[in-house]
């Protein structure tokens, strides 16, 4: 279900976020920009509940972790719009998402 709904968001991000005219990505489109740190660098050849499953099966999180982390997601892409979550970056993003909502309701 996390996968489902962090998939939409990056489909509508990809399709407002227009690629520069030099081909790199990072291109602005609808006052939304791609993050910096994954300009120029190729999507993932893995998908997102792919990637999910991956890290589920490795890193042994709790469930609460991953809706935790879509809310993550979800208020970085509503409290900066600027900021897309592109196919470019959405990995990277909910590994940092994974890794504080571990933190913050697993830690003691």
């Amino acid at each position: 279900m996390v996968a489902r709904a962090v998939q939409r968001l990056v489909a509508r991000n990809d399709a407002v976020v227009q690629p520069a005219p030099d081909g790199r990505g990072g291109g602005r489109g609808l006052g939304m920009r791609a993050f910096e740190a994954a300009e120029g660098a190729a999507p993932p050849r893995i998908g997102v509940p792919e990637y999910l499953e991956r890290v589920h099966r490795y890193a042994a999180l709790d469930p609460e972790c991953y809706v935790v982390a879509y809310a993550y997601v979800d208020m970085a892409a509503h409290r900066r719009p600027a900021a897309a979550v592109a196919s470019r970056n959405v990995h990277r993003l909910l590994l940092a998402s994974l890794l504080v909502a571990s933190k913050v309701l697993d830690d003691l």
